[in-house]
This record gives structure tokens, C-alpha cells and sequence, in this order.
């Protein structure tokens, strides 16, 4: 696989991190689904609570299709994320990879390749992007279009955000959410190629004390360092 492809499909992984962003329980009971006015209520709280996650663990899995990979890739492991704009992602299976971002560089260490994809953050995380306001680059209100879509069989309601600008072909987020208490409870991206990535997460620990070392990355001896053309 080519190294500006899979740094492509791990920049778009790294938005399941919304799985846990999702807005507060409706206190006083079940909360009706929300039509197209409410659309700005729901995104106004699915930021606020954003805003007030500092720091989080999680297991999780994560599924990606496309037209480059010709088959399902599946794989699993521990994701690490602190405001603001640090995560790291701990790939156990098919291979081992490590994802980290420092808050200024990202770096994507492919073990068994003896590589080190290397990019700068706000590269990687461009502000039109749906993931941008994971890292405090964006701002879903100011720099997407989020509707309500027909709710999945279960009663979920979907929320889908695609980028304002006109010229944007960075694909969608959607966000599944509880109809009675608006939690989150899956997540799909959809790359502007079609392919597309979905997310489960088990084992949530929010807002817990993570050490400094768990986001620093250091190149280990003789793996190639590779920086993608722009």
C-alpha cells in the first residue's frame, strides 16, 4: 500500500475519537427525535461536550473499506487521547502500528515495514476536514453542514456533517445517536473516494491523568523516516 494512501486511511481513523464525544443524557425522561430545527441544539451539545473532555482511553475496533485495499481490513487495539491535539493509537492486529500525535507532528510508525510516516499536524488535520474539530482545529457549527438523516432500524438518529466549504471533497462524518438520550453509539467515515471507515469502542475511561510519554514518539534505529509529497 502506498505511503500517501495509508496515511490517508489513518488520518480518517482517527476521527472514531467523536464516538466519544456525544451529547449529555435529556434530563426528565425520554427525549423525542430531534427534527431539522433541532439540528443546531443537537451539534451545540455534541461540542460542548467535546469541550469538556480533557482526556480519554479506550479499546477498539475498527473496520475499513475501499477500492485500494479490495477487501475488508479489520483490526483492533488501545487508543490514548489528550486535549490538546494528542492521541495514540496502539494497532495489535492484522499488524502492529503506532499512530502518535504530538500536537504539532504526526507520526505513523508501520513495524513491520521498518517505517516512520512523518506529517505535520495541521497538515494531516486540515480545518475543513470532520476530525479537525477533534483536535481544536475546527468548529462543527462554524465550519460544517450537519443534518438529520432517516433514523437506523433501531431508532438511532444519524447525524451528518459535511464540510461548508464549496470546494470540499474530504467526504462525511456520520454520528449515531440514542433517540432517548443522545449518546453516541457508532460512527462511519466516508472518504471522498467512497471508502469508508467504522468504528466500535469498549472500555471507556474519560478524563483520567495520562502520562506526557504515551504522546512523544521517537524514531527507533534503523527505520526509514518518510515524509509524503503535498
Amino acid at each position: 500500500m502506498g505511503n500517501k494512501h495509508t496515511a490517508s486511511l489513518v488520518t480518517a481513523g482517527l476521527a472514531a475519537i467523536s464516538i466519544f464525544m456525544g451529547p449529555p443524557a435529556v434530563p426528565g425522561g425520554e427525549a423525542a427525535r430531534p427534527t431539522a430545527p433541532d439540528v443546531a441544539r443537537v451539534v451545540a451539545s455534541l461540542q460542548a461536550r467535546y469541550n469538556a473532555t480533557e482526556s480519554f482511553k479506550a479499546v477498539f475496533q475498527q473496520e475499513i473499506e475501499s477500492q485500494a485495499l479490495g477487501q475488508k481490513l479489520v483490526s483492533s487495539g488501545v487508543v490514548y487521547y489528550r486535549r490538546p491535539g494528542r492521541m495514540r493509537w496502539e494497532f495489535v492486529g492484522p499488524e502492529r502500528q503506532t499512530v502518535v500525535a504530538d500536537g504539532k507532528t504526526l507520526w505513523i510508525y508501520q513495524e513491520p515495514q521498518r517505517q516512520v510516516i512523518k506529517l505535520p499536524l495541521e497538515r494531516a488535520f486540515r480545518t475543513t476536514t470532520p476530525l479537525s474539530f477533534l483536535i481544536g482545529l475546527g468548529d462543527i457549527s462554524d465550519d460544517f453542514r450537519a443534518q438529520i438523516e432517516a433514523p437506523r432500524s433501531g431508532g438511532e438518529i444519524v447525524l451528518n456533517l459535511r464540510s461548508r466549504a464549496s470546494d470540499s471533497d474530504v467526504g462525511a462524518l456520520e454520528l449515531e445517536l440514542a433517540a432517548g438520550t443522545y449518546d453516541i453509539v457508532g460512527a462511519l467515515v466516508t472518504d471522498a473516494a467512497g471508502g469508508t471507515t467504522r468504528w466500535e469502542f469498549t472500555e471507556l475511561e474519560r478524563n483520567i491523568a495520562l502520562a506526557d510519554d504515551l504522546f512523544e514518539f521517537t524514531v527507533p534505529e534503523r527505520v526509514d523516516v518518510v515524509v509524503p509529497p503535498s
